[in-house]
């Protein structure tokens, strides 16, 4: 059986020139892409004309991103199979990892 990573390329060649499909695809595929210890700490949030929006934990993990965003974009490109992500945007964005109370 083939490896879900091999089968990424072929995939992102065959979506239709669609903004909307192409952030969905790319926000969805953050996670393999970049690995569980990262992904752990991260949330991809939107992905527009190249600038994919990342949003973390805390102060501390954007600055632990910050420092490795030229190899957070080869590392995306490269699960791609395709040039499509420019830039990475890193954000601490606490509230997305807030765990709802229960009633």
């Amino acid at each position: 059986m083939e490896r879900f990573s091999n089968l990424v390329p072929s995939f992102v060649r065959s979506l239709p020139d669609d903004p909307e499909i192409v952030e969905k695809v790319v926000i969805s595929l953050w996670r393999p892409a970049v690995g569980e210890a990262i992904a752990e700490a991260s949330r991809a949030q939107s992905f527009m004309k190249g600038r994919l929006v990342v949003g973390t934990k805390d102060k501390n993990w954007k600055a632990q991103l910050d420092s490795i965003v030229p190899e957070l974009v080869a590392k995306m490109n490269r699960f791609l199979g395709k040039s499509i992500v420019r830039y990475i945007e890193i954000e601490a964005a606490p509230d997305l990892f807030a765990v709802p109370e229960k009633d």
